[in-house]
């Protein structure tokens, strides 16, 4: 889970952005990290938290104590603070009860006078937990906000309702009237493009898995379904443009999950990752408890990276723009608006997506369709299963990712994150093999 996770700088040092809960729970549990530089010896890998007298201590502490007593008490500005921690833990269990339908629903009737961050911090729990739930209170909103992240955040929340007043041709006219320079906004462009269905699936494996895509780099393809409730898979081609394989010769796949907790719309902080171009930047780790000892994968977007740390050279510093962006696509392909997702949430301010394993207890999600794999709030996510009695790492495709990434050149490397379709199930290699196969000759 990564909200505010870490920011990795030049000098590897880790600066560590918690939210408050985080440092509260932070001193309570710790993860040991027992990797070598030169290999991944899972057997060795240890979390204390992750054993099942960690794990309930942790969920009954956040129940009872930061959701429940938290709420029960007076929202002021004061303790706007707790309350936004409170709504946080609510979403990593997807927890609700009486008294946070209560709370919630006193804190929408108080919602203009809180700040910008309780208002986004209240709006993510709603449309994280109540889908069917608050209707007249967000719509009060759509209409009273001035703030462009405010203003999409409640429109994705509306248009999920059937019998709702607000359609596309209503939330685009409401839109253009509130900001009359709405195109110049990233947020608002994509909300504009999202519900105009501009975004929607238009492209052939045929053309992910060309090799005129940044040839002599290594490529880490992160396939996902449009809808993120499925999980995906990582495929790798070598600088040598040849497709990882094992021993045996078959492609390696690795499960993946590129689904916020939220589900939110990729330009919306804390939503799901973005689709386009990642840059590689290293191998690394990371405190944050959350995601535990096994290493990271360090990632950038543009806007977040200078042009020249992104694009791995030493070009002059430049301001980032759409031609330079360009440069990772063919010319063919570049009418297609998927690529350019990460371009506008970096645009957006959106940082610390990174691929990471993870410590959150699965049993969280048992009922959806992507466990055992935990979202996180943003990030591409490897699941990993450990002993709830020893606490030591039982499967980590995580670790897998990292050990073959060791054995390929990824100093000039990129990411990309692509929604090849909009089947509702899970991508097997089956889905992609002859694709990749047809690519390679």
């Amino acid at each position: 889970m990564t909200r505010g996770s870490v920011k990795v700088l030049k000098n590897n040092k880790l600066v560590i952005n918690y939210k408050a809960i985080l440092l509260l729970i932070i001193l309570v549990f710790s993860s040991t990290q027992l990797f070598s530089q030169e290999g991944i010896k899972v057997e060795d890998v240890f979390s204390e938290r992750t054993t099942k007298i960690k794990r309930n201590e942790f969920k009954n502490n956040l129940i009872n104590n930061n959701i429940e007593l938290t709420l029960s008490q007076e929202l002021n500005d004061s303790s706007e603070a707790k309350w936004q921690n409170s709504f946080w833990a609510m979403e990593l269990m997807g927890y609700k009860s009486e008294n946070t339908f209560t709370a919630i629903k006193s804190a929408l009737n108080k919602f203009d006078n809180t700040t910008i961050t309780f208002q986004r911090a209240l709006l993510e729990v709603v449309f994280t937990l109540y889908k069917n739930e608050f209707y007249h209170e967000i719509s009060k909103v759509l209409e009273s906000t001035h703030n462009e992240k405010i203003f999409a955040m409640a429109a994705n929340h509306l248009i999920r309702f059937k019998n709702s007043k607000y359609n596309t041709e209503e939330f685009t006219s409401l839109l253009k009237n509130k900001f009359p320079k709405w195109n110049d906004n990233s947020i608002l462009l994509s909300l504009y493009n999202h519900f105009n269905g501009s975004t929607e699936v238009k492209f052939k494996l045929d053309e992910i898995f060309s090799l005129k895509f940044i040839p002599n780099s290594t490529i880490i393809f992160c396939l996902q379904r449009k809808n993120r409730n499925y999980e995906g898979a990582i495929v790798i081609r070598n600088i040598n443009e040849k497709f990882i394989r094992d021993n045996s010769g078959k492609i390696i796949i690795i499960p993946s999950l590129a689904r916020s907790v939220t589900n939110l719309p990729y330009y919306i902080t804390n939503g799901n990752s973005p689709q386009g171009f990642y840059s590689v930047q290293n191998i690394g780790r990371t405190s944050n408890v959350f995601i535990g000892p096994t290493p990271i994968l360090e990632l950038g977007m543009p806007f977040e990276l200078s042009v020249n740390k992104f694009f791995h050279d030493q070009r002059p510093n430049t301001e980032w723009n759409f031609e330079t962006y360009d440069e990772l696509i063919p010319k063919e392909f570049r009418g297609n608006k998927n690529y350019y997702e990460s371009f506008y949430a970096g645009m957006a301010g959106r940082t610390e997506i990174i691929a990471h394993g993870t410590t959150i207890n699965p049993m969280y999600y048992k009922s959806e369709t992507y466990y055992p794999n935990t979202p996180s709030l943003g990030c591409i996510t490897q699941s990993e299963l450990w002993d709830e009695n020893t606490g030591k790492l039982n499967f980590s495709n995580q670790a897998k990712l990292i050990e073959i990434l060791r054995t390929v050149d990824i100093s000039n490397a990129y990411l990309l994150l692509i929604e090849i379709d909009s089947l509702n199930a899970n991508i097997k290699l089956s889905d992609i093999q002859d694709f990749i196969l047809k690519a390679e000759k």
